[in-house]
């Protein structure tokens, strides 16, 4: 399912509908955890304007994505 989600999520970035695709990218985000995804959220934040939002995304994403 977090797969579906963010294939969804990926298309609604493509046409450019950025509130539809930060809410697949949260919703796959939220299945699967993975962190690549938190650089997807932070995209579309950018995207909305949401430039602090989007800050807190980029750095949960160097936060959770680096390797152990």
């Amino acid at each position: 399912q977090a797969r579906q989600r963010f294939d969804a999520g990926a298309k609604f970035y493509n046409l450019r509908e950025y509130d539809r695709s930060l809410a697949e990218f949260k919703e796959a985000y939220l299945l699967s955890g993975e962190p690549e995804l938190l650089f997807n959220l932070g995209q579309c934040e950018r995207q909305l304007g949401r430039i602090v939002d989007a800050r807190k995304s980029f750095l949960a994403f160097l936060r959770e994505g680096r390797p152990n």
